[in-house]
């Protein structure tokens, strides 16, 4: 039989044990950044499934746009928890997600086009046109974008990418 009064004290040093290694080990993990490619991204199934037609998404900054009117530069914030799939598919998920928070903001604004969405401010945006960076966490993934919101002529309008 289990004697509680003996084992009360020692209960509650193995409590204060197991609450200093999850404190640690949550206070250890850090977050890391990963960068993944545009392209294979936008080639995904979720991507077709979910980015709209109607809003055009300009990602390579080499071809200049000159946009009839701009309605300026907005972010768009996704936070995808992967307890039940990869960190590299919440990853996709979350920069599909922001995406398309873009256009929808676009939407809202009467504009046609996203000029050159980002993960980076446009002074560190070297290979910007060609991935974005996901932040991985303990719990979750997060993407954050900024993209210019305009209008384009419809005969300068390209395909995204």
């Amino acid at each position: 039989m289990i004697d509680f009064q003996t084992m009360a004290p020692y209960s509650r040093i193995v409590l204060a044990v197991f609450v200093c290694m999850l404190v640690s080990g949550v206070v250890q993990a850090e977050e890391r950044h990963e960068y993944f490619s545009i392209a294979k991204t936008m080639d995904s199934a979720l991507a077709q499934s979910a980015i709209g037609e109607d809003i055009r998404l300009i990602f390579d900054q080499r071809q200049p746009f000159t946009p009839v009117r701009s309605f300026g530069t907005f972010s768009a914030n996704s936070e995808i928890g992967y307890a039940d799939k990869t960190a590299d598919s919440s990853c996709t998920q979350a920069f599909i997600s922001a995406l398309v928070s873009l256009q929808q903001r676009a939407r809202l604004e009467g504009a046609n086009a996203v000029l050159y969405p980002s993960t980076e401010p446009s002074s560190e945006s070297t290979s910007a046109s060609l991935s974005f960076r996901c932040d991985i966490g303990v719990l979750n993934t997060s993407v954050s974008l900024h993209g210019e919101v305009v209008i384009l002529e419809q005969a300068l309008t390209p395909a995204a990418l």
